[in-house]
């Protein structure tokens, strides 16, 4: 899985490090990268300030910063999505973010909270799933362990989410949407 947010807090980071524990206790080999953010107990292998890359636990690489204009960091953005088997985004307040088209852009299902201008950005079972704002680490695991559990219906999933991506999330998607709207305003 991974996470991307600069706010720990408010993007949910300590529920997906809950979501990782409860998962590895029941026994999936699961593993968490936090890309954008560093997690309250991390500290810089090299014991500096700067962003070094590193691990907080078994299970878990922190990223604590990748600038996307420098092209070896875009690199490594890509790879870490390219890897992912999903975003998991349990934020406790967003409108619409960019990191759910940038998962499903490569494949990976985007799991986060219902609030804000999420729900138009995920639709249930094509592109990820929306959880309850109250829903703790157990209630994402298990829906991390149902959408996994059919390898059939996960690749489809993943398809959904590019699919899903293409259609609705890019930038032509956009621009093709507003024009459609300014096509059909009443002339003066």
């Amino acid at each position: 899985m991974v996470f991307l947010g600069k706010k720990w807090a408010r993007k949910g980071g300590d529920i997906a490090l809950e979501t990782l524990r409860w998962l590895r206790a029941q026994g999936v080999d699961a593993h968490l990268t936090v890309l954008g953010s560093r997690p309250p107990d991390y500290r810089d292998p090299e014991g500096g300030d700067a962003a070094v890359e590193g691990r907080l636990e078994d299970g878990i690489t922190v990223i604590p910063f990748l600038d996307k204009n420098r092209p070896e960091h875009a690199a490594r953005f890509d790879a870490v999505l390219g890897a992912a088997h999903a975003l998991i985004l349990p934020t406790r307040a967003d409108c619409t973010p960019m990191v759910v088209a940038e998962a499903n852009a490569f494949g990976a299902p985007a799991l986060a909270t219902d609030v804000g201008g999420l729900g138009t950005l995920i639709e249930g079972g094509r592109n990820g799933w929306l959880m309850a704002p109250g829903d703790r680490g157990p209630e994402w695991g298990r829906r991390i362990l149902e959408m996994t559990a059919d390898p059939e219906a996960y690749a489809a999933l993943r398809r959904g989410a590019v699919a899903h991506y293409r259609e609705r999330l890019t930038w032509d998607a956009w621009s093709e949407g507003v024009l459609r709207i300014v096509a059909d305003l009443p002339r003066r």
